[in-house]
């Protein structure tokens, strides 16, 4: 059985992302809130401007939300696990690729991506606690209706 070859470079490495956000977000990995972010963040990774969201910032955001797909949702099979591994490894390796002159001068020098990740995943630790809502009501117990008779 062969294996594909992909060569990752800066635009098939962020068409990959998008792709796979898209399906965490069919799977219903993420809330209104996080989907509106996460559209602003593609639309700024095509072209669009935002003056809230800069290439950089757009970046993490789509990195994180597959983070959290896998973490929340388990969405990818094992070779698209793999391949998003790369992808991150590959944007980690090649900053450069990934920001411009204006955004690099914004970004402090001891700021990258895994540093964000991981800030993400401690977290989505913390928040797991907030997905769990058994300790909003206890158990209601069921009335028994009796028949009236007239």
């Amino acid at each position: 059985m062969s294996e594909n070859i992909i060569t990752l470079n800066q635009q098939n490495s962020i068409e990959f992302l998008i792709k796979y956000i898209e399906l965490c977000q069919d799977k219903g990995v993420f809330n209104l809130q996080e989907a509106d972010i996460i559209k602003k963040s593609i639309s700024v990774l095509t072209g669009v401007t935002d003056p809230q969201i800069n290439k950089v910032t757009a970046l993490n955001i789509l990195v994180q939300g597959v983070q959290k797909g896998q973490l929340k949702g388990g969405c990818f099979k094992l070779n698209d696990a793999s391949l998003l591994f790369n992808i991150i490894q590959y944007i980690n390796n090649n900053p450069q690729l990934f920001t411009d002159s204006l955004e690099l001068q914004q970004q402090s020098p001891n700021t990258n991506i895994t540093a964000s990740i991981e800030k993400e995943q401690n977290q989505l630790d913390h928040d797991d606690d907030d997905d769990d809502l058994s300790e909003l009501s206890a158990p209601v117990p069921l009335i028994k209706k009796t028949p009236k008779i007239i």
